[in-house]
């Protein structure tokens, strides 16, 4: 997702959360200060890095592992054959 369409998924949302508190009448709902929304908007962004961002984070760093695995047994292979050892 491109930064322009978090940062508009996290206003909305922080925007939606205020409309919400006004209606059940709570202090953020009588006048949502900027800090009050800043706050949501960080709420927000670490929910979408822990929901979104953080399961995309574990898949390529298993790509990364796994290409690791194969250079390192492509490394011992290629190593092998020009010691002459035996492969296993």
């Amino acid at each position: 997702m491109q930064t322009a369409e978090l940062g508009e998924k996290f206003l909305r949302r922080a925007l939606c959360n205020v409309g919400r508190a006004r209606d059940d009448g709570c202090a953020a709902g009588r006048g949502a200060s900027t800090a009050e929304l800043e706050i949501m908007f960080r709420h927000e962004k670490v929910d979408v890095l822990r929901d979104e961002q953080w399961p995309e984070l574990l898949n390529i760093q298993k790509e990364q592992m796994e290409a690791l695995r194969n250079l390192l047994v492509s490394s011992r292979t290629s190593s092998d054959k020009v010691s002459g050892a035996p492969t296993a």
